[in-house]
């Protein structure tokens, strides 16, 4: 009768498990970082509310990142459709876009969707692109202000902070993006390490996206924005096409 198949201790597992698990620790940090960033940006302009959003797996959606709201738990997460708002149009352009009042200006560009789910009631409105070089990774968005309306519009003094922090917030979205796609290939080539040991199971065809990420960390920034571009936007295809 043959000896049975050995299989790998399972401390070695637990540790190769646990190091996965400290792997993504760096990218959540980055995340609670760009959220005490925006906290302090909605502070130093007067603003009510604020968030982050930025290109979501949906094709041609953007998706709140991280809201410093009342309704945070109810606003990340949620998808803004690109075309039909105005986040959508700051992304598409790179302009920013500041309105006084909604409810007397009636811009036709506003997703109203938002604040119904989450209950609030949107009326002056600050969109400032978050530019990755020449191109835009997001939008940093500002809502009201304290108090009840009638709200004093965004003034140009807060509206050229706005753009400060937006400099400092597309810095923490370009690491965050890095330490995301570094994180999955860690834990793609954990799971290999893991299928190498005895008695484990055969391990599943190579994934493709990552030997991408393998060479991507050492291109040059330009080529890391255009490949991570590509990848995301197969990615998302394939993804719809399910």
């Amino acid at each position: 009768m043959p000896d049975p198949v050995p299989t790998a201790p399972s401390s070695l597992r637990e540790v190769l498990r646990d190091v996965g698990a400290r792997l993504q620790q760096p990218a959540e940090n980055l995340r609670q970082l760009l959220q005490d960033v925006v906290a302090r940006a909605v502070t130093a302009i007067g603003a009510a509310e604020g968030s982050i959003l930025v290109p979501d797996e949906q094709v041609n959606h953007l998706r709140f990142l991280v809201a410093h709201s009342p309704t945070s738990t109810k606003l990340v997460g949620l998808r803004v459709p690109i075309s039909g708002s105005i986040a959508g149009y700051v992304f598409g352009t790179g302009q920013m876009m500041a309105v006084g009042d909604l409810a007397e200006e009636r811009t036709p560009q506003f997703y109203a969707e938002i604040d119904r789910q989450v209950g609030v009631a949107t009326r002056t409105y600050l969109v400032v692109p978050i530019l990755f070089g020449s191109r835009v990774g997001g939008v940093a968005t500002y809502v009201n202000r304290l108090g009840q309306p009638p709200f004093q519009p965004f003034q140009k003094h807060e509206m050229e902070l706005a753009r400060g922090f937006a400099g400092l917030e597309g810095l923490l979205l370009r690491y965050l993006d890095r330490s995301n796609q570094l994180s999955r290939l860690a834990v793609h080539d954990l799971q290999a390490l893991e299928t190498r040991m005895p008695g484990a199971a055969l391990p599943d065809a190579a994934d493709p996206w990552a030997r991408v990420l393998q060479t991507l960390d050492s291109l040059p920034d330009d080529d890391q924005a255009l490949c991570a571009d590509l990848v995301g936007l197969i990615a998302r295809r394939q993804k719809n096409e399910q």
